[in-house]
């Protein structure tokens, strides 16, 4: 008797059951998704913007459009631990060609830039940077409040500003710029549609 009742149980799970569990997955997925997003704003392009360099040619953020940028203000005061922040998110995404981080302050001596083709991290020392360090302030950081890390996304806007002393807003940033990378799959897929 309880054989019989095994095969339409089962049927029962697949058909009802299992899309049902997959269903309420799929729907809190996608209101993660449409609250995170809802949290990048427009602050501004950075479309043109030129940051002068005194040691070496000048960085045009015109020719990093298309990649992800992460500028990050080192604050003085605790910068073993915003190294080791920094740390965390350079080493999450250095296999990422289109990720790139600067590092701006007056005691970049702490932060790692890394090495090779993983060097995704560049330091901009105001000590010997004023000039690039004025132009992040005054195109970059112009709305920023309190908040220490700009994120910009590929098409060159200011999406977010973030504390970096805090764990919450630091792992928020992560996931924004997980959702905002261009899918490899697909990236791939139209090279290889296009030989």
């Amino acid at each position: 008797m309880k054989k019989k009742y095994i095969v339409p149980t089962l049927v029962v799970a697949m058909l009802v059951l299992f899309p049902a569990i997959s269903w309420y997955y799929l729907k809190t997925g996608l209101k993660w998704r449409r609250e995170a997003m809802g949290e990048l704003s427009d602050y501004g392009s950075i479309s043109g913007v030129q940051i002068p360099m005194n040691g070496s040619r000048d960085i045009d953020l015109q020719e990093l459009e298309g990649e992800l940028l992460i500028f990050y203000k080192v604050n003085c005061a605790d910068a073993t631990g915003e190294s080791a922040t920094m740390d965390k998110i350079r080493n999450q995404f250095k296999k990422r060609p289109d990720v790139r981080i600067f590092a701006i302050g007056d005691c970049l001596e702490v932060i790692d830039e890394g090495s090779g083709k993983e060097k995704v991290l560049r330091k901009i020392d105001c000590k010997t940077e004023p000039g690039a360090c004025a132009e992040i302030e005054r195109s970059i950081f112009r709305k920023a409040e309190d908040r220490n890390v700009a994120f910009i996304d590929g098409n060159q806007h200011i999406r977010n500003y973030y504390h970096s002393n805090q764990s919450a807003e630091n792992k928020r940033l992560v996931e924004h710029m997980a959702m905002m990378l261009p899918d490899e799959r697909r990236k791939y897929g139209k090279e290889n549609q296009e030989e």
